[in-house]
């Protein structure tokens, strides 16, 4: 996906933090955490900085206007012409600086011209100027500024659409497509390196010492010494290489024991969670059962009055009338009303707090495992760096070696090849000979 830089991408990762966390929020590795996991980044290659570098310059060079040729008639287009606007209309985040800056500037310019705002004329003059941007559009936009020419096909153009935006789940397989070939390019290097030792030594034992009249003593000499400095070297190699994997164990098993002890304590203090959000409810679960006990208590005790006032009733005028019994009723379904209130009270206050302190603690162990993660990558970037020092110091030393004995093996094996074939010939001559 091509792109530009975004100036304003600070301000947008501010807001959606504010929205996600609330404007109040003030913890450091919280902020860090949201930052890692929304900030994007763009790569931009040299050749457009410098591309865009040149157009400035040839832009800056060029005659400004001024005083010159004279100004003509038809250079200035008359009053009655429509005005025509330098830029698009810009949306600005209202909750970013730029936005708060010119809501409080919008505020002081209303308060100093007095009366009431919008203005009664605003819905018309902003009605009359959407409709002169959608105009220009189906006119074909604005028109291009004098002396600046957009050409898709300039080298600036071209050198834009290279910029990629690259999401993490690319720059993670970017990485490991990289890590991948560090380590086949090293794999090939000790490989050939390998073979190298293997063949000289093979092409030296080709050339027995009787037959030194032939491939000469200084040849000979030269390979041995090839052969010899090749083997020091490798076993120099083999010393830096051990050294390495020391340190590369050391620093692997202090990951491994940080890792252990973290994910203990994150364990740790889940099960501590958990036990405080149990007994919180197990004390809420026994407050409302005392509630409801006294409740029930007051409904029985209201209960035995209703039913002795309609007994009293009933003896005195022979039955209780209605408005009594819906009195009673009123009274004891307000008893029980209560009973259910409490009830839904007591869990909607305990649901309300344990949501609020499981997001608490749901951060909280976000950015402990986001702890481990920077501690494992920082340990993987450690141990790279130990591998590549490592290379960089076997690598000089051993490509001139493998030079050299590439141009030895190289001449070693033309003269194994020229002795084998005068071998053969002189065999052929014999048998003839002996016919």
């Amino acid at each position: 996906m091509m792109t530009t830089q975004d100036k304003n991408a600070i301000d947008d990762l501010i807001a959606g933090f504010e929205e996600a966390y609330g404007p109040n929020e003030r913890d450091v590795n919280l902020w860090k955490a949201y930052f890692r996991g929304h900030a994007e980044f763009i790569t931009v290659d040299q050749a457009i900085l410098d591309a865009n570098e040149r157009e400035r310059v040839a832009r800056q060079s060029q005659r400004p206007p001024g005083a010159g040729r004279a100004t003509r008639a038809d250079d200035v287009s008359s009053d009655s012409e429509e005005e025509d606007c330098a830029f698009d209309p810009l949306v600005v985040v209202r909750t970013s600086s730029e936005g708060r800056m010119l809501s409080k500037w919008l505020d002081a310019a209303r308060k100093r011209l007095g009366g009431t705002f919008p203005r009664d004329a605003a819905r018309a003059e902003m009605e009359a100027y959407a409709e002169k941007m959608r105009r220009r559009k189906l006119k074909g936009g604005k028109q291009a500024v004098a002396g600046v020419v957009e050409d898709e096909t300039t080298e600036a153009a071209r050198l834009e659409k290279r910029v990629v935006r690259l999401s993490q789940a690319s720059t993670a397989l970017a990485r490991r497509w990289l890590r991948a070939a560090q380590d086949s390019i090293q794999a090939r290097f000790r490989e050939r390196g390998k073979k190298l030792r293997d063949d000289c030594e093979e092409c030296l034992g080709e050339m027995p010492e009787e037959d030194e009249w032939f491939y000469g003593a200084d040849l000979r000499f030269e390979g041995r010494q090839v052969l010899t400095r090749g083997d020091a070297l490798r076993a120099d190699q083999l010393t830096l290489e051990a050294e390495a994997a020391v340190r590369v164990r050391r620093i692997e098993a202090d990951f491994q024991v940080f890792e252990h002890e973290k994910q203990a304590t994150i364990d740790e203090e889940r099960a501590v969670f958990e036990a405080k959000l149990q007994k919180l409810a197990d004390e809420a679960n026994r407050k409302l059962e005392l509630r409801t006990r006294e409740l029930e208590r007051t409904k029985d005790l209201r209960r035995e009055e209703c039913d002795a006032a309609e007994k009293k009733e009933r003896d005195e005028e022979g039955a209780a009338s209605s408005a009594t019994l819906a009195k009673h009723r009123d009274i004891l379904d307000s008893i029980d009303q209560e009973i259910e209130g409490a009830r839904e009270a007591v869990e909607k206050q305990r649901k309300a707090y344990e949501g609020e302190q499981r997001g608490f603690f749901d951060r909280h162990e976000s950015l402990q495992i986001q702890v481990i993660a920077d501690r494992r990558i920082s340990a993987i970037t450690n141990i790279r760096q130990i591998r590549k020092e490592t290379q960089a110091k076997i690598r000089g030393d051993e490509n001139k070696w493998q030079n050299d004995a590439a141009r030895w093996l190289s001449t070693g094996r033309r003269k194994v090849e020229l002795k084998k074939r005068e071998d053969a010939d002189m065999e052929a001559a014999k048998r003839r000979r002996g016919q």
